[in-house]
């Protein structure tokens, strides 16, 4: 995936939303955004999820959005989602993918996968799974740019 091909997805209002009380903010600030791909079924991505809110929690200029992506149907019940929330603690906005829009707009192949997109929407870094995390947050961090 060419980074210059792929541009911050228009995310759609009439997706289930999950602790997002105005959905606006999420999507129209001049941070930076960080798109988290997970599922309730993936092992990886609820091993990973503890790491991903103490990683970014204190990073000021960075939003992070969870994108859902449902395995079958019974993962896009929105009750479902909410349980493993409160159960892991996500205390970032979660947004369903229930078409996988979001993840094709973003060429998403696999979970846990991430894309960090600038203010001005172009994506700087794409990752995937554990090891492709924290290479990122290494390089965020060095670039200072997020704090």
């Amino acid at each position: 995936m060419k980074k210059q091909d792929v541009k911050m997805p228009k995310i759609s209002q009439q997706l289930p939303w999950i602790n997002a009380p105005n959905r606006e903010d999420e999507l129209n600030s001049n941070d930076y955004h960080l798109l988290y791909f997970w599922s309730v079924s993936c092992p990886n991505c609820e091993e990973l999820a503890d790491e991903v809110l103490k990683e970014t929690e204190s990073l000021q200029k960075l939003k992070v959005i969870a994108v859902h992506i449902p395995y079958s149907e019974e993962e896009k019940s929105i009750n479902i989602v909410k349980e493993k929330i409160v159960e892991k603690d996500f205390r970032f906005a979660v947004v369903m993918d229930q078409n996988y829009e979001i993840a094709q707009a973003c060429q998403i192949q696999a979970v846990p996968s991430f894309c960090l997109f600038n203010p001005e929407g172009d994506l700087e870094l794409h990752s995937m799974g554990d090891l492709g995390f924290q290479k990122m947050m290494k390089r965020v961090k060095k670039q200072g740019c997020l704090l």
